[in-house]
């Protein structure tokens, strides 16, 4: 008898015979058990040293994660010895545009686990081969006869500063310049596709039908967060935000032009005094996520978000143009940001 949902299973039989990359966050006892056995052999969403230390013990191999919002490189690091280390290698998960110019992509993570005390050459290899190894990509990852000539020229193993970077035997760039012409990307299917019903506020009300309610607590620089509970003050029969306890509301409205469906939440942590943020940078569905200090400012973004084709926008106080419409960034109303990826 097997035990299980069918089209969860028929994924997991998708990937038989092939390396399987797992999405674990706090799996352990008996149900890591049953996903070590399903054939997953790496994860990347450990956020502790115990749960990376269990799901090795399990045989898999842990991916240390060094991103922009999930960083567990501090956590995990500890773990890595000379013999575990083939069974660990580092990723980035998401990284921010900005992060990647100011700081760098892996050698940045690299700058870190060495400046901790990690040997270069194993911070290299867990960046490099070990990663290949894992996904059983057997024509690049090192510097030998038969596998791509892909791979960087550092300063030194300290900074890891980029001088050189070759790619398939071809010198890419050289001390900060591209060399060679990248094309212009396609976009036509990230075009044109936000597609959500008429926004109203009522939409995002939440009734106040219980004393308490289940609040999201954000964990600082973890991709997991915890729940509470709340007692929330009430307007005309509706929960609001509280910013004396740090609670903001969150909505999540569909914007694939499905059903327009809204998702209503409270979430602590973000530390918004007024105004409200939306985005469809949203993995994995890229909806439109707000979350904001009340319901105008909240339904101001989520339009404009609308309006602009995706991206991400800011109110900051959009009391005296809560109501307007608007289908640029140019003329975006003095109070708001918005930029549009059209995605």
């Amino acid at each position: 008898m097997i035990l299980g949902l069918a089209p969860v299973l028929e994924k997991v039989q998708l990937g038989c015979g092939r390396p399987v990359d797992g999405h674990a966050p706090g799996v352990t006892g008996n149900w890591l058990n049953a996903y070590a056995a399903a054939g997953i052999g790496t994860d990347h969403e450990s956020t502790s040293f115990e749960e990376a230390r269990e799901k090795l013990r399990r045989g898999m191999a842990v991916f240390i994660r060094e991103g922009s919002t999930a960083k567990n490189l501090d956590a995990l690091l500890p773990l890595v010895k000379r013999e575990t280390a083939q069974h660990f290698a580092f990723v980035s998960d998401d990284r921010h545009a900005d992060e990647l110019l100011l700081e760098g992509h892996m050698n940045a993570t690299l700058r870190k686990a060495v400046g901790k005390g990690l040997d270069p050459i194993l911070a290299v290899a867990m960046a490099s081969t070990h990663t290949a190894r894992m996904f059983d990509v057997r024509d690049t990852g090192a510097i030998v006869p038969g596998r791509f000539a892909d791979f960087v020229l550092f300063e030194d193993l300290k900074d890891f500063r980029p001088l050189r970077v070759w790619r398939r035997g071809v010198q890419v760039a050289r001390d900060g310049e591209l060399l060679v012409s990248i094309g212009k990307a396609d976009v036509s299917n990230v075009v044109n596709t936000v597609h959500v019903p008429e926004l109203s506020r009522s939409a995002l009300s939440v009734p106040a039908t219980k004393k308490a309610v289940h609040v999201i607590d954000i964990v600082p620089d973890q991709i997991v967060t915890t729940r509470s509970q709340a007692v929330l003050p009430v307007e005309n029969g509706e929960l609001q935000a509280d910013l004396t306890q740090d609670i903001a509301k969150l909505v999540v409205i569909e914007r694939h032009g499905k059903r327009g469906t809204i998702g209503k939440a409270f979430v602590r942590g973000f530390g918004l005094r007024s105004g409200a943020l939306a985005s469809t940078v949203a993995h994995d569905s890229h909806n439109i996520i707000c979350v904001g200090t009340n319901d105008a400012d909240m339904l101001a973004a989520a339009r404009a978000l609308a309006d602009a084709g995706g991206g991400w926008v800011v109110v900051r106080d959009g009391s005296h143009w809560r109501n307007s419409r608007f289908r640029s960034r140019d003329s975006c109303p003095t109070g708001l940001h918005a930029r549009s990826l059209r995605s």
